[in-house]
């Protein structure tokens, strides 16, 4: 098997993958091709670190790839084929979809390509803004919360400088009552106790 897979006799976009196959190198420059993940499972790594896994939705696929083609920019992760197994305990083979020649021959070549593009960029979006959107309401939660220790620790501080105040009165008013005491000579004070 050249590569680590097959070409699909049906389709010679669809390419049959091994495990462990790398389809994309993280840092590297994109090389016109989008990869639709069809069936099986990917692995994402960030350096040797898997940081998530891709199972192929039902019907449309998940698209690889397209970020580094749109952007010019090199690629953010490795894509890696994994081993898969059914409930059975069968294994499941790793198809992918592989459209190569850039991102506007691809589009131009293959317009469902575009759509689901746009479908998967939208996706991309509403998610970024529903975490954003989410990370800004934790964010105003935990404004709140420090708004409340806030105005505890102020009023721990008023009541904290009342005591104050009030142990000095105290301190006074003991050593006005030990001026007092003092005046009394001390046998006066044994007979009063007594």
């Amino acid at each position: 098997m050249p590569d680590g897979y097959t070409v699909s006799s049906s389709d010679p976009n669809l390419r049959i993958y091994e495990p462990d196959q790398v389809l994309i190198q993280e840092d590297t420059d994109g090389d016109g091709s989008i990869f639709i993940l069809h069936e099986g499972t990917l692995g994402v790594f960030k350096g040797p670190e898997q940081v998530a896994e891709i199972t192929a939705p039902p019907a449309t696929g998940a698209i690889l790839g397209e970020m580094s083609e749109i952007l010019g920019v090199p690629r953010t992760a490795s894509i890696k084929t994994m081993e898969d197994f059914d409930e059975r305990g069968d294994p499941i083979e790793c198809k992918v979809y592989v459209y190569t020649g850039g991102l506007e021959s691809i589009v131009s070549d293959t317009p469902e390509i575009a759509v689901r593009l746009m479908e998967s960029l939208a996706t991309r979006l509403q998610d970024t803004t529903n975490l954003h959107k989410s990370e800004a309401d934790r964010a105003g939660k935990i404004e709140e919360r420090m708004g409340k220790f806030r105005k505890q620790a102020q009023s721990f501080k008023k009541e904290s400088e009342t005591n104050e105040k009030k142990l000095g009165q105290l301190k006074t008013h003991l050593e006005k009552q030990k001026g007092i005491l003092g005046m009394i000579p001390k046998k006066e004070i044994l007979e009063l106790v007594q």
